[in-house]
């Protein structure tokens, strides 16, 4: 971990958040230190929360009659990704102090957890909310409750986004007043993302700025924010962004090879060949990297290099990894299905049923921008095609995205004119086929 002085005040902004909040509430000191050892474990990546969890246990243990520890307990399960026994935790709370609005949110929380794992158990998502609801009738400014509501709205909807701006910054208030870093960051980061949505990209852009100077250990936000900056058309401020998650303690095959290719765009084909090697280094199985690698270095003004090795052909494989990816989707598994889809592309960045299959999931999951990104490229590449245009409208349609929708499922009737699925959608959207 590299601590800088952005990241010392945000340590110090977290300890005193903590320390006030236990004055106020007679908070056993187990709880609050093992808050700030939350804190400082979730600021590292990977997270290990071992030593926390065991805290916690040991803090019920000594605090069997503390809300406060059981809530603690439960949101260290929920971090861990175990948002059924965070549940459970979390209920006992509840039982214990039935008005405290941390209880119910905190559920809230973990219900939702629960729900984007599958994006198909509704009632989880209603538990949730009703949770929040709870929570912001005991007490109005339970940002969390807040910032939790507004995040699924933003989820469901297709366009509108702008909509959202004020319930953000009503989030955003109050955790500037309450001054918790790490809660404040995301809201700021995921307003940035409604702005970023709505084509707002300099407003989208002072977001990001500020969280990642509020909390400067998240860095994907240095990628959201180079996204605007490809928005605003600012080639410079997207290398120095994708430069920044390079320089961070995790650089990633992604972050080399997005540099690499905007490199490739200004002609500079030195740094560009160096950034492709370094991502191949990082990934040696990437498929896209090994099959463009060798064509730069072949137009580099100096003698020929050393080619990275070419890897044969392994459709077979890619092929495998795809049929795997859409069964665990079909069983609602959307992370190892993801994780499946990802090496089919990495080995064969061609092939496009893998984009559909790993859209779908991101679908499933909430995430609107990945999913589409995949659905477009399906299409890119099946053009003449009716199966990509009908996942893409199923998608579209998921989001709100009526009219584009309709235009997909219209274009699966060009390809396909029998094709009865199509024409039922489209009669169930309002449209002619």
């Amino acid at each position: 971990m590299i601590f800088t002085t952005r990241s010392i005040q945000y340590f110090c902004f977290t300890l005193f958040a903590f320390a006030a909040v236990a004055e106020a509430q007679n908070v056993p000191a187990c709880v609050t230190d093992g808050q700030l050892k939350l804190s400082a474990a979730l600021s590292k990546k990977p997270s290990d929360l071992a030593a926390v969890h065991s805290d916690s246990m040991m803090c019920i243990i000594k605090n069997p009659s503390s809300a406060a520890a059981l809530r603690f307990r439960a949101t260290v399960e929920r971090e861990r990704g175990e948002s059924g026994v965070a549940i459970e935790w979390f209920d006992q709370a509840i039982k214990l102090e039935p008005i405290n609005a941390e209880g119910y949110s905190g559920r809230g929380s973990a219900y939702v957890a629960d729900y984007r794992k599958s994006m198909s158990r509704k009632d989880l998502k209603d538990l949730g909310i009703a949770d929040f609801n709870k929570a912001l009738e005991l007490d109005p400014k339970q940002a969390d409750a807040i910032l939790e509501l507004v995040m699924l709205k933003q989820d469901s909807m297709g366009s509108g986004y702008l909509s959202l701006i004020p319930e953000y910054n009503r989030a955003i208030e109050i955790f500037r007043a309450r001054n918790n870093p790490r809660s404040l960051a995301r809201a700021l980061s995921k307003r940035g993302s409604a702005y970023s949505l709505s084509t707002k990209y300099n407003e989208a852009i002072a977001d990001y700025t500020e969280a990642l100077k509020t909390d400067p250990t998240r860095y994907d936000d240095y990628m959201n924010r180079s996204i605007a900056h490809m928005g605003m058309k600012n080639t410079a401020a997207q290398l120095q962004d994708l430069t920044s998650l390079i320089n961070s303690p995790e650089p990633t095959v992604f972050a080399y090879s997005s540099r690499g290719g905007l490199y490739e765009q200004v002609g500079d084909l030195v740094k560009a060949v160096a950034d492709y090697r370094a991502a191949l280094k990082l990934d040696p199985s990437n498929g896209y990297i090994k099959d463009r690698l060798p064509k730069l270095e072949a137009r580099l003004p100096a003698a020929a290099p050393v080619k990275a090795p070419v890897a044969s052909d392994q459709s077979k494989k890619a092929e495998e990894l795809g049929i795997e990816g859409r069964k665990f989707a079909e069983a609602g598994e959307f992370d190892r299905a993801i994780a499946s889809l990802d090496e089919c592309i990495k080995i064969k960045p061609d092939l496009a049923p893998c984009f559909m299959f790993r859209g779908g999931a991101h679908a499933h999951k909430g995430n609107q921008l990945l999913a589409l990104a995949d659905m477009d490229r399906a299409v890119a590449l099946m053009p003449n095609h009716p199966a990509p245009y009908f996942s893409r409208g199923v998608v579209n349609a998921q989001f709100g995205k009526k009219n584009e929708a309709i235009t997909d499922f219209r274009a699966v009737l060009k390809f396909d004119p029998n094709n009865t699925r199509a024409k039922q959608v489209l009669t169930q959207l309002g449209a002619q086929p």
